[in-house]
């Protein structure tokens, strides 16, 4: 997230657009200190699909940032 502007964009991205539905904010959750109250959300589903789902968008950002597109989605 530090070292990849491209990846760090579309995990904000992807939070903002969740936020609205979360009682607790989906980035506060995915960067929160361990053992924190926070941090303790990521292990309901609630969050864990979303941060999944955030963290996989950021991923394929970076890939199609660098020139890596899939030819086949299956």
């Amino acid at each position: 997230y530090e070292q990849h502007p491209v990846f760090a964009a579309a995990v904000d991205e992807v939070c903002a657009a969740l936020d609205r539905y979360l009682q607790v904010g989906l980035r506060e959750v995915m960067f929160a200190a361990p053992d924190s109250d926070a941090a303790a959300l990521l292990s309901q589903t609630a969050y864990t699909q979303p941060a999944l789902f955030a963290f996989g968008v950021g991923m394929y950002r970076v890939l199609a940032d660098a020139g890596i597109t899939a030819d086949y989605l299956v």
